[in-house]
């Protein structure tokens, strides 16, 4: 006898079971701004890397990128100092040698050897730029200075992390920061709204409507089911 009120139950919990936090999840999975990114996955390697644009100005560097936003005329920019790391998109291509190079990182996980010796950079010591490139990530390049290396981490749907080290000279890095684990939204608020719509939004916060009351209304099926198969029930 058991098992003929499993079926019934089991049913009810596919049905309509945890509408709530299945909505709470596929808001906040939809709203994000990493759906604005383009995050490529390659055969070979789950990181690209992308030369930048980069202006300096009063202690500040300007960096920007093409290709990274997902749409025609849409750069992504990033201002950095040894205070912190500001993103935020821009529709004007900026002028300036491209001595910013990205490491965009789609997947899990760089090498730990290329992880720190960009994360353990220190402002003042010896560290070549073009030397790091070649030796952990076997791209060859001959910037001119002052020039840079950010790093951004896509691995992670939920939380947004980054890092900058920027050289004034040749093997001498001036400052390192960081943008550590965050909320997309947090980090990168300012990014338009283009692949996602505020519709298509305000409609998945309509959906509430339906999924608390169903919840509510399923809920004593939900906790029988609890009582009878155990947490799996959930």
């Amino acid at each position: 006898m058991r098992g003929t009120w499993l079926l019934p139950l089991s049913f009810a919990l596919a049905a309509s079971a945890c509408l709530t936090t299945r909505n709470n999840k596929a808001i906040s999975e939809y709203r994000s701004s990493i759906n604005e990114f383009d995050r490529p996955l390659g055969a070979k390697s789950n990181y690209r890397i992308l030369p930048g644009r980069l202006q300096v100005q009063d202690g500040v560097a300007l960096m920007q990128f093409d290709r990274l936003l997902i749409g025609d005329g849409r750069y992504l920019n990033v201002e950095s100092s040894p205070r912190g790391l500001r993103f935020f998109e821009s529709r004007q291509r900026l002028t300036g040698k491209e001595n910013i190079f990205l490491i965009q990182q789609n997947a899990c996980c760089m090498d730990e050897k290329a992880f720190r010796a960009i994360l353990f950079l220190k402002p003042g010591e010896k560290a070549d730029l073009a030397d790091i490139l070649k030796d952990h990530f076997a791209f060859t390049a001959a910037p001119s200075y002052p020039a840079g290396l950010l790093v951004m981490d896509f691995t992670n749907i939920y939380s947004f992390s980054a890092m900058h080290g920027f050289w004034q000279k040749e093997a001498e890095l001036a400052y390192f920061v960081q943008a550590p684990g965050s909320d997309y939204n947090d980090v990168l608020g300012d990014i338009e709204w283009v692949r996602r719509s505020r519709f298509q939004l305000a409609l998945l916060y309509g959906w509430y409507g339906i999924a608390v009351p169903l919840d509510i209304v399923t809920s004593p099926f939900q906790l029988a089911a609890v009582l009878l198969v155990g947490p799996g029930a959930k």
